[in-house]
């Protein structure tokens, strides 16, 4: 019986990896984080043609996605809140934070920019034993440049490059996310949860996610 249970699971992994056509970067796992309680995830940042199925132009939409694990030791659901739309809440709120740096490891500062779609909301995600949920972090807006760059747009980070392409230096994608439990109905205010029976399946901490590379087509 183990072993067709195996069998199963290694097809469904196959089946998966043989869709993900769409997938154009993935930064390495980050080491996964449980809470006291149990729930344990980890996670990576990724960038993906998306098909533009909104719009008549064929273009794909070329974003980064926060795509997050469930990596407890036992069999259960994790319920995070990914607030990945800091526009509207302080500095200091929980969410995704990213910086780009060069292959010198060299720091590369925000510029300010504009996009003309809207930006991914903060919702609570369910992930369920062994599964994964993809995230979008850019705003629906900017994406691949005429050049071949890309325009990275985090609303999470409050973060605007536009990277283009050069024939010297290459350029990395890296970040942290942390999530909390909102403490009132809009995710406004953040803080610890009280922890009882009703919640216990939720995770906080924060996840350490390594770098990803930027792809642009070098001159």
């Amino acid at each position: 019986m183990k072993i067709i249970t195996l069998i199963i699971l290694f097809a469904a992994y196959q089946m998966l990896a043989a869709d993900d056509t769409n997938l154009v970067a993935a930064g390495d796992w980050s080491q996964p984080v449980a809470t006291q309680n149990g729930p344990a995830i980890r996670g990576r940042l990724l960038i993906c043609d998306t098909p533009n199925h909104a719009s008549s132009d064929p273009k794909p939409d070329t974003a980064v996605y926060l795509e997050l694990q469930e990596f407890a030791s036992a069999l259960r659901s994790v319920r995070v809140h990914c607030g990945l739309n800091r526009f509207t809440v302080p500095d200091d709120s929980p969410g995704l934070r990213c910086e780009l740096r060069d292959s010198a490891g060299k720091l590369i500062p925000s510029s300010p920019g504009g996009f003309s779609g809207s930006e991914p909301g903060s919702y609570w995600v369910t992930l369920q034993p062994y599964c994964s949920a993809r995230l979008r972090a850019s705003v629906y807006g900017g994406g691949r440049l005429d050049d071949g760059g890309l325009a990275i747009y985090l609303c999470s980070s409050r973060a605007w490059w536009d990277v283009h392409p050069n024939k010297t230096n290459e350029y990395f994608l890296s970040g942290t996310f942390t999530a909390v439990a909102p403490t009132n109905t809009f995710g406004l205010q953040t803080g610890l949860p009280a922890i009882d029976s009703t919640n216990m399946d939720v995770w906080y901490g924060t996840l350490t996610l390594p770098r990803v590379k930027v792809p642009v087509k070098k001159p």
